[in-house]
């Protein structure tokens, strides 16, 4: 693993990822694989990313609050 200096989010994240994704996970907070699939925002700015670390890939980390904490790891190239 090397170390990856976080870069600011992109110019449009706010209003094309993470309002979109809340607005999305208050109607459904426990979607199926399924409804994932058609709420991919990040997907969107993946381009941005890949530039913003310079093709670099980015590690992130995520955790789920259920009866047991899960984490789920992300490799994003």
């Amino acid at each position: 693993m090397i170390h990856i200096d976080q870069v600011n989010e992109p110019e449009n994240f706010n209003s094309r990822v993470r309002l979109r994704g809340r607005r999305f996970l208050r109607t459904n907070p426990h979607p199926t694989s399924s409804q994932w699939r058609n709420h991919r925002y990040w997907a969107e700015i993946a381009p941005a990313l890949h530039d913003a670390y310079g093709g670099i890939c980015a590690y992130s980390r995520s955790e789920e609050h259920t009866s047991e904490l899960q984490s789920r790891q992300y490799l994003v190239c």
